[in-house]
């Protein structure tokens, strides 16, 4: 498990978009949906320990189900909810990382989210359209995405582009010390190999997306957790007893088109963290060594290449003898 990530305080529940943030970088999730608790939750207790319990976000009548992680304080409200959390990356069993929401706050939907727009309407509201509201409140087609909300900032330590029908640009980004707590963000558009160009590790970047999930074929690994090719350098999948490919479900941010950070993006103060400086210092050490390592090769070609310079033939001088 990353750092521990508490609840909102009560200041804080009044601009989480803007008061949220991990380890000083922006990370902030809004989900609408019902936040469903395991039977056997204890329920709120005093305990300070950082512990967690394994939930789900169920939306769309229990068709889509986000896993979640509540701290104890935290006491979920029955039904349909507003949820702010923040996203965690969790190193999974295939050689890579899923998106997990851990909550910060649960509130019951307010009129904020209803198209009520007088007192009237509140008043004569029936129950059972108060119940068919409170579902179309979760969104359906192209309204989901706004109850589906992740805004995020941090360091970019990794990424690759997919090509194929539907290209996709993959990075992994961090937010604090723990090298295990690494997003995985996907970039899905028609120009995403743009982006190959423009995205290095080491970048401090921007995004504003959706958690999502897709079903991924399992892939073999060797023993250094890489995934293994065939001779045609494409991934080798995982079969069954018979014979027909495995699949597993990704978790991930599905983001736009990543951004500079500005001045509401980060909250660390003037002092980066110290893991921040010290990949500062080792990608400064690692082009200096790669520098180092051209120059030799340059000086190193260069003098194989006076080695073996074709001189012109030698003139033939006859002397007196020869003729």
């Amino acid at each position: 498990m990353t750092t521990a990530i508490r609840p909102l305080t009560i200041n804080e529940r009044r601009q989480p978009a803007t008061r949220t943030f991990h380890a000083g970088f922006k990370n902030v999730s809004f989900q609408i949906g019902v936040l469903e608790m395991p039977v056997n939750h204890a329920g709120y207790n005093n305990d300070t320990t950082a512990t967690y319990t394994k939930a789900k976000i169920i939306k769309d009548g229990g068709k889509i189900h986000f896993p979640a992680m509540v701290p104890k304080p935290i006491v979920p409200h029955k039904g349909p909810s507003n949820t702010v959390a923040s996203v965690i990356g969790m190193r999974n069993n295939y050689g890579g990382y899923d998106a997990v929401l851990v909550v910060r706050n649960n509130e019951r939907l307010s009129s904020f989210n209803s198209p009520l727009r007088t007192v009237e309407d509140l008043v004569n509201l029936d129950p059972k359209e108060k119940k068919l509201e409170n579902e179309n409140r979760l969104g359906k087609g192209s309204n989901a995405r706004v109850h589906n909300q992740v805004m995020l900032c941090g360091v970019i330590v990794g990424a690759r582009f997919e090509d194929g029908d539907s290209p996709r640009f993959h990075m992994m980004m961090r937010q604090d010390s723990n090298i295990n707590n690494v997003i995985p963000l996907v970039y899905e558009a028609r120009n995403a190999s743009a982006l190959a160009t423009r995205i290095k590790a080491g970048q401090l970047t921007t995004v504003d997306g959706e958690y999502y999930y897709r079903s991924m074929p399992v892939y073999e690994l060797d023993a250094d957790g890489r995934v293994k090719l065939d001779a045609d350098r494409r991934p080798v999948p995982v079969l069954d007893e018979n014979g027909v490919p495995k699949k597993r479900i990704s978790t991930y941010i599905r983001c736009g088109v990543p951004r500079d950070p500005s001045e509401f993006d980060t909250d660390f103060g003037s002092t980066p963290p110290k893991w921040i400086v010290q990949m500062a210092n080792d990608m400064a050490a690692y082009r200096e060594s790669e520098r180092v390592s051209r120059e030799a090769a340059a000086i190193k070609r260069t003098a194989a290449k006076a080695a073996t310079v074709d001189l012109p033939p030698a003139r033939v001088v006859a002397t007196a003898e020869d003729l």
